[in-house]
């Protein structure tokens, strides 16, 4: 999986090979928490998800006692994954602002232990309060379109993260209301590169074929049951967006 725009040919080599992995993976960990779940994760998820254990894997190579925060949480199985198989990460803050969130994670006993473990924070994207160059590794994952300010909480994690360390970041080139061509994710995109000092490669605007992208309309037709939010998604397209950068 490379970064930017996924191909409908990677989606379709990721379903063959990983979603019943990562459903087993989602099953197993929230049966420990007496959760059943039978979903099956939605197409997105399964693209951002191989996409960031690949750059995950590849950053913590020779490193140790890392620390890993994943803003718009939410409560998925990810960050425990992330934990059971990664040993080099020591500590894991989710981050979210739902009360709802919170609850479910101060339900559950024994997260962290002897400074190792996951953590939760009540917090807006937006506003992390949190000093800075704090973790090593950042998670943005499908959030950016959901706040008030999708730059400034890439600012936030901009600040937030250690010298050399990761961000991994997605979001739908389609912000709601919005199509590919004059959608406010092109100014977002250029604002990341911006940051990490990196050339933007969309300049002159996306100028190919939309059609060989992966996109909620194509899901929708294929797999109906690997889209979430159903009635949105039938009626407008969805295509995530995924990046990785090193902070300088």
């Amino acid at each position: 999986m490379d970064l930017g725009f996924p191909l409908i040919e990677d989606f379709e080599n990721l379903r063959e090979k990983n979603l019943d992995l990562i459903n087993g993976w989602k099953k197993l960990i929230f049966s420990q928490f007496g959760i059943n779940n039978e979903d099956s994760i939605c197409f997105s998820r399964l693209l951002e998800y191989t996409f960031g254990i690949g750059e995950i894997k590849d950053f913590i190579k020779g490193k140790e006692n890392l620390t890993l925060l994943d803003i718009g949480s939410s409560f998925t199985f990810f960050p425990f994954y992330l934990f059971i198989q990664f040993q080099e990460i020591s500590k894991i803050f989710c981050l979210d602002n739902d009360s709802k969130v919170r609850s479910i994670f101060g339900s559950i006993k024994d997260l962290n232990k002897d400074g190792k473990g996951i953590y939760f924070i009540q917090g807006d994207a937006c506003s992390i309060g949190i000093k800075e160059e704090t973790f090593d590794i950042i998670l943005n994952v499908s959030v950016l379109e959901h706040t008030k300010n999708p730059f400034l909480s890439v600012y936030e994690s901009y600040r937030a993260l250690r010298k050399g360390g990761l961000l991994i970041a997605s979001f739908d080139v389609c912000f709601p209301g919005f199509t590919v061509g004059n959608s406010p994710a092109l100014l977002l995109m250029d604002f990341i590169f911006g940051c990490f000092g990196q050339d933007y490669p969309y300049k002159e605007g996306i100028r190919f074929d939309f059609s060989k992208f992966i996109s909620s309309q194509y899901v929708v037709k294929k797999h109906p049951q690997l889209l979430p939010w159903k009635d949105e998604y039938t009626f407008r397209s969805f295509s995530p967006y995924m990046l990785a950068f090193t902070k300088t």
